[in-house]
């Protein structure tokens, strides 16, 4: 499971996606919408989508959760 902000400097999301390809085990990808590398998101980003960061980050607790959940029931 792979949490990724749009943002993110150190790895770009074209990056991640051509690892993604490469790997055989199964994985997903959670895009952090103005996240940057630490799931930081702008003040101004956050006002123009009418979001706070606590609400970006529970999104992402939730797609892990679900990736986890899922993972567990194909075990």
């Amino acid at each position: 499971m792979f949490v990724q902000g749009n943002k993110d400097g150190l790895c770009p999301l074209e990056k991640l996606e051509v690892v993604r390809r490469k790997m055989t085990a199964t994985s997903e990808l959670h895009v952090v919408d103005g996240g940057d590398h630490s799931f930081k998101v702008s003040k101004k980003h956050l006002q123009t989508k009418g979001s706070t960061q606590d609400e970006a980050e529970d999104l992402a607790v939730q797609a892990i959760a679900s990736f986890v959940f899922r993972s567990l029931k194909e075990s």
